[in-house]
Order: structure tokens, then sequence, then C-alpha cells
């Protein structure tokens, strides 16, 4: 890899701005960084596979482009949240005319590969309260989806999540805390289980 790898975002920001061979290396960094969490959201909040992928591209072509002109980002990662969320919302806007969006299932393979925010051992004896969490989280309300998956998967602070989603922090706390009660109700009885 680069020595770009040891910049920090500030840095390789800098070099996104300039024409040089330098850019193309900071945005191979940056990509490395933050793909990974911008793909699981795009996965998120798209009804189709095919979606997500559009989404999570544009959302970097915009990114890029943005940069390049001018445009000052003091933090990446909810920055590209929240291109993301707006071209998923004008692109349902124009398709579904505000229909519910959902997910599938399957595309919850996608997040096996991320850190889970419930330190479970993914791969072995966790695997079914895995299904239970991921089944908790397809069923929630849209709203209260979202600010899950920025908090848990995406890494955000509750304040960054209300940026993103143009609300208070209050509202954010109130949501992620009705999500984390709906997702703990599914959850309830398989963990009474194997604590006995």
């Amino acid at each position: 890899m680069n020595e770009f790898h040891k910049y920090n975002d500030e840095k390789l920001l800098e070099h996104l701005k300039d024409g040089t061979p330098s850019r193309d290396l900071a945005f191979d960094v940056l990509f490395c960084r933050y793909s990974a969490r911008l793909n699981a959201y795009c996965i998120f909040k798209s009804d189709n596979p095919l979606d997500a992928e559009e989404i999570f591209e544009d959302t970097w072509l915009k990114f890029l482009d943005r940069v390049q002109n001018g445009k000052i980002v003091t933090n990446i990662l909810p920055y590209l949240y929240t291109i993301a969320r707006t071209l998923i919302i004008d692109k349902y806007r124009k398709e579904k005319s505000g229909k519910t969006i959902g997910i599938d299932y399957k595309d919850f393979n996608e997040l096996d590969a991320l850190v889970n925010p419930f330190d479970f051992n993914l791969k072995s004896d966790n695997e079914e309260l895995l299904t239970l969490v991921k089944f908790a989280v397809n069923n929630l309300d849209d709203i209260y989806r979202e600010t899950f998956v920025l908090q848990w998967f995406g890494g955000l602070s509750q304040k960054e999540i209300a940026i993103i989603t143009d609300t208070s922090i209050a509202s954010v706390k109130m949501r992620s805390h009705r999500a984390m009660n709906e997702i703990i109700k599914i959850l309830r009885p398989h963990l009474a289980e194997t604590t006995k």
C-alpha cells in the first residue's frame, strides 16, 4: 500500500483537491477506509442490491466532485451518509411516491463482515442470535431503522446522526432508545433460553 494510508483524513482531502496523481492515491485510501460502512448503509436503505450499488457509486462520485470543487468537509463518513441518504430519498421519491423503503433479508449477508456492535462471535454459537437481530432491525419503522444502522453499524454519534437526518439530538436519542427496545423484545425470549 502507498504511504498515503498513514495520512489523516484532512491531509487526504487536501490531496483530493489537486490535479496530480496523488489525488488518485488519496482517494484510494479514503475509499478503503469508508467503503464498507457506506456500502452497508446503502444496502440497508435500498430495495435491492443493484440500487444499493448504484447509490454507493454515485455517492463516491458526488463526494469527489464536491471536494474537488471546494466543498469543505470536516468529517468524511457523516458527509458520505448525507449524500447517500439524499440520493436514496430522491430515487425512491421518484420511483415509489413515498412507499416505505424496505430491505431484502438476503442483503444482510453484506453486514456480517462488519464489526458487530453487540460483540457476538458471528461464526459459531451466535448465528441464530445474529439472525434474530437482523430480523428485528428489518422490522423496525424506517426512522428507527435508519437511526439504529447509523449508530451501531455506521459508528456515528447521536449528534452526527441528528445532522444527517436533519432532526434534533433529542429525537435521535428517542429513536435510538425505541429501536433498541424493539430489538430487545424480539431477543428477550432467545436470551432467556440461552441463560438457562
